[in-house]
């Protein structure tokens, strides 16, 4: 089972268009939720055994108390079991959302086959959890260290601007991981509902663009509305 999930994350990650295009759009629902609740799985192991060793270095650097490493086993805890239900949850409702945005953009797939397709592309949140692990370590907490009994202000800037850099680093990362989802999407989607590689995008940016209308539009009345009550 292993090798079978390695072999079909590589092909999904490495051979997008030749994985998609040989999907088969049907046949049940068990071996792409498979396939996603071990991503999941693994993302939530990652993000809780990154979470406990920033704080415990944390606590040793002095940065915050003690106590917080009981909480932090807690919390880890609460994040390794419920991370991949809700991950799950998120998995149906998404497929069902992308699934209209396919049709209004002319698709002709069912909702198994997007389910698939949200399934499978979900390999790149292993990705995201190694990312954010390696340059979290290596480029965040040694300057956080180092910060702390730096008492000449040059270098103490010197030391926050390297921390600057490495969130500015992890985020371009993150935006590009983003991106390569998108495109992943993009791909399930041209073959499964047989449109063109523009439509699919489009159809996987519908929800973003929707909520982000809704949230300026959200600003904008906010905003007349304190105008007209003063």
């Amino acid at each position: 089972m292993l090798g079978n999930f390695v072999s079909t994350w590589k092909s999904v990650i490495i051979h997008p268009n030749d994985f998609f295009r040989d999907m088969p759009t049907s046949g049940g629902y068990r071996d792409p939720l498979v396939f996603a609740v071990i991503n999941y799985i693994i993302y939530a192991i990652i993000a809780s055994t990154s979470n406990l060793v920033q704080i415990r270095s944390l606590v040793e650097s002095g940065v915050i108390p003690g106590s917080m490493v009981a909480i932090s086993y807690v919390m880890s805890l609460v994040g390794l079991i419920f991370t991949p239900v809700f991950s799950i949850i998120g998995l149906f409702i998404g497929a069902a959302i992308y699934f209209i945005c396919f049709k209004m953009v002319g698709g002709s797939g069912s909702y198994e086959g997007t389910f698939r397709i949200s399934a499978y592309a979900s390999a790149v949140t292993v990705i995201s959890g190694v990312l954010v692990v390696v340059f979290t370590f290596v480029n965040l907490l040694s300057p956080v260290n180092q910060m702390i009994s730096i008492t000449d202000m040059a270098e103490l800037m010197e030391s926050m601007q390297y921390m600057v850099y490495s969130i500015s680093s992890i985020i371009l990362l993150l935006l590009l991981l983003v991106i390569y989802s998108i495109y992943l999407m993009g791909q399930g989607g041209k073959y499964v509902h047989n449109i063109t590689m523009l439509r699919s995008v489009i159809a996987i940016l519908l929800p973003s663009i929707v909520v982000g209308l809704l949230f300026i539009s959200l600003i904008m009345f906010s905003g007349s509305g304190g105008e007209i009550c003063t």
